[in-house]
């Protein structure tokens, strides 16, 4: 089973069925019922798209993207990153397209 550990509050159920193993109750849970981390803009691929969940930056750089249309429930659009490190990236946000650092679009947080 894959799976990593997980604290004590976080446990299953231990009559659920698919945490025994043959040596008794597994202390872990399939990675798949974990919480999953905030995605962000800079992890998506060319052509995806998704919705701004929030903006976590300080506040010049949450200003800068909140007046460029970064505002949660705004759709956004990975257009391109460039060669050879994938900085900066063209992110299509309220029909403009914008160039953003990797580092700002880490900021961005997706749904």
């Amino acid at each position: 089973m894959v799976g990593r550990r997980v604290p004590e509050t976080h446990r299953a159920n231990e009559n659920d069925p698919q945490l025994h193993t043959e040596g008794g109750l597994s202390d872990t849970l399939p990675m798949t019922d974990l919480p999953h981390p905030p995605r962000t803009l800079s992890g998506l691929k060319a052509g995806q798209s998704a919705v701004v969940d929030r903006v976590d930056a300080d506040d010049l750089l949450a200003r800068r993207l909140l007046e460029i249309g970064f505002y949660p429930g705004a759709a956004v659009e990975l257009v391109a990153s460039m060669w050879p490190a994938h900085d900066p990236i063209a992110v299509r946000v309220g029909g403009a397209t914008f160039a953003l650092r990797r580092q700002e679009a880490e900021r961005v947080k997706i749904r």
